[in-house]
């Protein structure tokens, strides 16, 4: 019996996240292997920590079972499974396990494990020349592993005649499936989350950038208004998308000048506050809190001036996932003159979740600050915070 291994053990430093909290997609990646009748494979699962599950006590049940990607060379003959579990209750060995199985007695099994030589504490594309081992025979020296969080996008403000436009790019490595292209499903939903337009798939190929665009024809903003909606990206039925990064831009349609750009990445979170604002004669500022699957947003919305007092209203939202709701606070509540500007904080705090005793989730709640004026209901200045 041949058997190569390889660890993937995480050496826990009491680190955890709180379950429920965010989801992270894991994304190995292992070239061909040619002596071992190998061909390249991926390897992709969820977990809602960085720390995989307990073992059950009675192997070899699994507890993780991630989806495997990629075939043996055929004329090995191999069929392969997956599971992820820590091997010891204080997480002091975790693994991930990729156990090849073929009818050659000679050599009924391959079992790859890969270890990190610290947890991770972050997101982050790991390969042998940083935290990923491959140990301990070195077989598969460029394997990768690229750990990303479920990105939740922001909404984004729009105004008559203005064109939203998404753009993807490659996060982390890209390795497709042997004639399957890496596409992602793409569109835009309103504040209740109802679907906007429909969008071909988008084709991502790492070095170049995957553009889509939501038109002012498409459910038009009537003058005088001004809304927003919240970019949607997921993979086909059956598929698993690479990391990546969605970069969105308003743009007027009579000049093509871009007014709110923002980006988005797994690998990089938004910041958890916002930062001051201006707000003149003329304009609105309006808070627009969004809760993201698993988590509800319970917090109140409110502003302060730059001494830290409390200006305009507040409100308190109980949003569950895919829920929205905005606050405004216009220039004229805080008498701005015309040609003057005055600073604002835009303020966010999540309230405890009322009559559970032992919530499941936490609040957690992605909030965007949109200035628009109320002229041309343009937007201005625009920032988003990721609260939790």
């Amino acid at each position: 019996m041949k058997r190569r291994i390889l660890w993937l053990g995480f050496l826990s430093l009491g680190f955890a996240l709180e379950a429920g909290a965010v989801t992270y997609d894991y994304y190995l990646q292992v070239p061909a292997v040619p002596e071992g009748g190998l061909s390249a494979w991926t390897a992709i699962w969820t977990s809602n920590t960085l720390n995989p599950p307990i073992c059950p006590a009675t192997p070899p049940n699994p507890v993780v079972s991630a989806f495997l990607d990629g075939a043996p060379i055929p004329s090995a003959g191999y069929t392969g499974t997956v599971w992820v579990c820590t091997l010891s209750t204080d997480l002091s060995l975790s693994s991930v396990n990729v156990n090849w199985v073929t009818n050659n007695q000679a050599d009924p099994n391959l079992l790859f494990v890969f270890y990190f030589s610290t947890v991770p504490f972050t997101t982050g594309v790991f390969t042998p020349s940083t935290e990923l081992g491959v140990g301990p025979f070195g077989v598969y020296p460029t394997a990768t592993l690229t750990i990303t969080k479920a990105v939740s996008f922001p909404p984004i403000p729009r105004w008559t005649g203005s064109i939203i436009r998404g753009s993807l790019t490659a996060a982390g490595p890209v390795t497709p499936p042997p004639g399957v292209p890496v596409e992602a499903v793409v569109g835009f939903v309103d504040l209740n989350g109802n679907p906007i337009g429909q969008f071909p798939p988008v084709q991502v190929t790492p070095g170049q950038v995957s553009p889509f665009e939501l038109d002012p024809g498409t459910s038009p903003v009537p003058f005088g208004h001004h809304t927003a909606v919240v970019p949607v990206v997921s993979a086909p039925p059956g598929q698993v998308l690479p990391p990546l990064q969605l970069t969105t831009e308003v743009l007027d349609s009579l000049t093509g000048f871009g007014a709110v750009l923002t980006t988005a990445t797994g690998l990089a979170p938004p910041p958890a506050s916002f930062a001051p604002q201006g707000l003149a004669f003329g304009q609105i500022m309006r808070l627009t809190a969004t809760a993201y699957p698993v988590d509800p947003c319970n917090a109140t919305l409110s502003f302060a001036n730059a001494q830290g007092v409390p200006v305009g209203p507040s409100l308190t939202v109980n949003l569950r996932p895919g829920q929205s709701q905005p606050l405004d606070l216009t220039s004229a509540m805080l008498n701005v003159p015309l040609g003057k500007s005055v600073v604002v904080q835009p303020m966010v705090a999540l309230q405890p979740i009322i009559g559970v005793a032992a919530p499941v989730a936490t609040p957690a709640c992605m909030v965007s600050s949109d200035v628009f004026d109320v002229f041309t209901n343009r937007t201005w200045t625009y920032q988003v915070a990721n609260v939790q």
